[in-house]
């Protein structure tokens, strides 16, 4: 099944539609409700700033119809990066708006906002908390078409949005008995999208949990019950719903490590390729911490659908911080956009370097934002692709990054693995094609060399791989070369100029293989 060829011809002029309205009302609304209590937020750090680059490239619409068409580009973004903390109220993320324009109208300009901002409420004390969470990112409509690059190519891009809103009691009662009730409720949403994205694959997730265990000293239990749920919007399906009662049994080994048992017994209202709607759960668990620098939880249990599992390790050093988690799960399109991982995962890989000398959260985050600024580096590495479809998925996933930072260089590196599959092999949701049956590989690094204290070159890679797991289905492949010279005008203003170059190779029959080389210019400015 080949995808919908995009129109040749495009509108000059900004792309201004209704739902954008309501974008911003649900940005607005969703700022003002973490704002509503930011006065009792005691301690902040602001990084606030304006990024302007023009950018002359031979190939504006890579993979599109109009391939070859040279255009200059020129982008505004304003931005913001906060952190504010109080005895009871905890605000963090990040802002921005990519104002993007063409002077030869080879794409239509566009108004694209990046939110991801999240508060955390102590609303009783030690009792009640509420989290709270907004955002909003540019994705690939067509995972099979070119990755979204800053100005460029954005008619395969779509701007998805996410809200998330999770009350939740917990606490400890005197005899160590802790207690949880978390409903965790998000609403997903997305705009300006291409013909390809159905309306109906966004919509509203919820996960509903009740525990009550003790710690290991030297043995622990845990009983658990949880139901989640998936309503596409605008969907004639009935909503899509797994309740579990589970247990766990733990044991002290050491200090360090604890290992587990569980089980327990699930049901759905949908039956899985393997005919099942249900039945029992039993697997292990582990937690191992060596020392502060290094944590690992896993776990692996049999589930309806076959194994399943979740395994995060996070390691640091005064110089290194690395992160890996692999998982494998039921996945809908509403639940896969409110698990993305933080946007700005390479200021939290910094965040981890720096926690042990400096402690405070504060003056952490200021410090962070000086390095990506002084030093130009990425604020996030490559992810894979979030399917945007109704659909019900078994996905297993794989995501590593690291972060090395010396006197002088800087390394940042990512890599994944994701496979997706239909879980159910008859109805509606038994799609069958290469959209929610694929696998998708990638890598990206950058390099960062400090030629002198005033000027610093960084280089960075790019690979993604896509393919199809349908028989003679579609496949791509991207590569992306960047080089950027920067030069600090004063401690809050910098310039910039590079080039870069990107290959798009498919065979896809909606999308044309070409190349692309561009050079840019650029100036930075934090307030």
């Amino acid at each position: 099944m080949g995808w919908g060829r995009r129109p040749a011809q495009r509108r000059a002029g900004w792309t201004t539609t209704r739902p954008v309205s309501a974008l911003a009302l649900a940005i607005v609304g969703g700022m003002a409700l973490l704002a509503s209590a930011s006065s009792r937020a005691e301690r902040w750090s602001v990084d606030a700033g304006v990024n302007s680059d023009l950018t002359y490239t031979s190939n504006a619409d890579l993979g599109g119809a109009t391939t070859g068409a040279a255009d200059t580009i020129l982008a505004v973004r304003p931005r913001i990066r906060l952190l504010g903390e109080g005895a009871r109220l905890r605000i963090s993320g990040s802002a921005a708006l990519n104002a993007v324009g063409y002077a030869q109208n080879t794409q239509s300009s566009r108004l694209n906002p990046e939110v991801d901002l999240e508060a955390n409420l102590q609303a009783i004390e030690r009792f009640l908390f509420i989290d709270a969470s907004v955002r909003a990112t540019q994705e690939s409509a067509n995972p099979f078409g070119p990755r979204p690059e800053g100005g460029a190519t954005n008619e395969n891009s779509v701007t998805t949005t996410a809200v998330r809103i999770a009350p939740r009691i917990e606490g400890t009662t005197p005899g160590l008995i802790k207690y949880r009730l978390v409903s965790e409720n998000g609403w997903t949403n997305n705009f300006n999208a291409p013909a390809i994205v159905a309306p109906n694959a966004v919509g509203y997730f919820g996960q509903h949990t009740l525990a009550i265990g003790r710690e290991p000293g030297p043995f622990g239990w845990k009983l658990e019950a949880q139901e989640s749920e998936t309503r596409y919007r605008e969907s004639s399906l009935e909503p899509l719903r797994v309740g579990l009662v589970r247990a766990t049994v733990g044991y002290q080994v050491n200090s360090d490590l604890i290992l587990g048992l569980r089980g327990g017994r699930e049901h759905t209202n949908f039956t899985t390729n393997s005919g099942d709607n249900g039945g029992n759960i039993y697997g292990v668990d582990l937690r191992w911490q060596p020392s502060p620098r290094t944590q690992l939880t896993a776990w692996e249990e049999h589930r309806f659908f076959g194994s399943s599992w979740r395994l995060d390790l996070a390691y640091r050093t005064p110089r290194l911080a690395l992160t890996v988690a692999s998982s494998r799960q039921i996945d809908t399109s509403p639940q896969s956009l409110l698990d993305l991982p933080a946007t700005q995962n390479v200021a939290a890989l910094l965040d981890a370097i720096f926690s042990a000398r400096f402690p405070d959260p504060i003056e952490r985050a200021r410090l962070v934002n000086d390095v990506i600024a002084q030093r130009g580096l990425p604020t996030s590495t490559l992810q894979p692709i979030s399917i945007q479809a109704q659909r019900l998925s078994v996905l297993q996933q794989t995501t590593a990054s690291a972060t090395i930072l010396g006197v002088r260089n800087s390394l940042s590196f990512s890599a994944y693995r994701s496979r997706i599959e239909d879980a159910v092999d008859s109805g509606p949701l038994a799609i069958d094609t290469g959209l929610t049956n694929n696998q998708q590989y990638g890598a990206s690094v950058a390099f960062a060399h400090r030629l002198t204290p005033v000027t610093d070159v960084i280089a960075a890679a790019e690979w993604s791989h896509i393919e199809s797991l349908v028989a003679g289905g579609e496949r791509s492949i991207q590569r992306t070369l960047r080089l950027r010279l920067t030069r600090a005008l004063s401690l809050k203003t910098v310039v910039y100029a590079g080039a870069r170059a990107r290959s798009f190779d498919s065979s896809t029959a909606a999308v044309v293989p070409s190349d692309e080389i561009a050079g840019f210019v650029g100036i930075d400015h934090r307030f």
